[in-house]
């Protein structure tokens, strides 16, 4: 099996290595890593499919149990046990889209022993929140089973709050080293935009990205008190402080705009309506299956890879709208820039060399931008930053019109 499988990513490799032959980098970069998050997203539904429905759960569970008896329960070892076999059936395909592809294409730093423990990494902070989410979950699954959607549905919003809030202090600084900007003139220039754009920040950071790749980014992180920004050593060594500083009024206009809470809103109302469709979903299905799947009640740890699959299909089917979503409230965050700082070219010219840097498509297929794009494509944010100007005087549109007529 395992043979068939390298076989059929050799073949897929082939195939988008000639269909992109001729393409920029940046088009090939991106659209293999568009097939390869495909991939791994079909292959993990039918891994989960299989693990249901070829009546393996139960037997996973049963080995949780004897692996640890009473101690613990059976759900917590069930959600580790679990946790590392999705891991090791996923880990060809992770390893082809972060290691391999991003080798190929000069963007990556890391050996494969420092991607592994960045890996291994990853694996433990989604084990833990696993543990809490789930137990959190399934706890209120057992005590009300009529409500859990609704009640299941707060809880895990509470929880995307919580882990918002300790990102910053608890998660980030285990893939990376957080420093204060050492560019004491740029630090001094930002809190002044900031104020000057109204926008409260903790602190200003910077990251050692450039230990795992060579692209470039900068981004607001945290709540409250944990708020911050943090910019990336590859930005502040190929960016003019110019474009740094329009780089950061777009994270800032997320900050004015209160785009942390609208997401968790919105997000909010996924989770809620996703919750709810999962109850008038699993009690029937459960029972149909019964027989087959290896367990009866929802409240069974064994339903566990049921419930993530339906998950990840409800929120792929609605990821077009949370996309589109992002975009607008990107597209407003690159308005926002301008009208704080009125440096177009600046921002234009960063844009630019992010999308050069980090091989990005900059036109993609409008199928694809709606689909799959968090951000407006890279040519139109650009066009827009080079003829967004409300404060230009008729005289200076004027002046201007032949050079944006290019």
């Amino acid at each position: 099996m395992l043979r068939k499988v390298i076989a059929l990513f050799g073949v897929t490799t082939a195939i988008g290595a000639t269909a992109f032959l001729d393409e920029d980098p940046g088009v090939r970069h991106a659209r293999l890593q568009l097939i390869w998050g495909l991939i791994g997203e079909v292959w993990g539904w039918l891994v989960l499919a299989a693990i249901v429905f070829g009546g393996f759960s139960p037997r996973l569970r049963d080995l949780a149990y004897r692996l640890t008896g009473r101690r613990l329960g059976t759900l917590s070892p069930y959600i580790v046990l679990l946790s590392v076999l999705l891991a090791m059936l996923s880990a060809p395909v992770d390893f082809y889209r972060g290691y391999v592809i991003e080798h190929e294409f000069g963007l990556s730093n890391q050996d494969f022993w420092a991607w592994a423990s960045d890996y291994a990494k990853g694996l433990g902070v989604a084990v833990v929140s696993g543990l809490i989410t789930f137990n959190l979950v399934y706890w209120i699954v057992r005590k009300s089973p009529r409500r859990w959607w609704l009640y299941g549905a707060t809880a895990v919003v509470i929880l995307s709050v919580v882990i918002a809030a300790l990102a910053p202090v608890l998660i980030t600084p285990l893939f990376n080293k957080f420093e204060p900007l050492q560019d004491q003139d740029l630090r001094a220039r930002i809190l002044a935009l900031s104020e000057r754009g109204g926008v409260q920040v903790a602190d200003v950071l910077q990251v050692d990205m450039s230990r795992q790749t060579n692209a470039a980014n900068a981004y607001f992180i945290g709540i409250g008190p944990t708020k911050r920004i943090v910019l990336g050593d590859t930005l502040l060594a190929n960016f003019s402080g110019d474009e740094v500083l329009t780089v950061v009024a777009h994270e800032m206009g997320h900050q004015a705009h209160g785009d942390i809470w609208r997401s968790i809103g919105v997000g909010a109302i996924f989770f809620f309506a996703g919750f709810y469709v999962l109850y008038r979903i699993l009690g029937p299905l459960i029972r149909r299956s019964e027989r087959r799947i290896g367990f009866s009640r929802l409240e069974d740890a064994a339903s566990l890879p049921l419930v993530l699959l339906l998950i990840g299909l409800l929120f792929f089917v609605a990821q077009p709208v949370e996309n589109t979503f992002s975009r607008n409230i990107e597209h407003e965050a690159d308005r926002f820039a301008l009208d704080l700082t009125h440096q177009n070219e600046d921002y234009a010219s960063a844009l630019e060399k992010l999308g050069r840097i980090n091989l990005s498509d900059p036109d993609p297929p409008a199928w694809i931008e709606l689909i799959f794009y968090s951000h407006p494509s890279l040519k139109k944010r650009i066009e827009f930053a080079e003829s967004y100007r409300p404060w230009a005087q008729p005289s200076d549109l004027q002046r201007l019109a032949p050079e944006l007529s290019r």
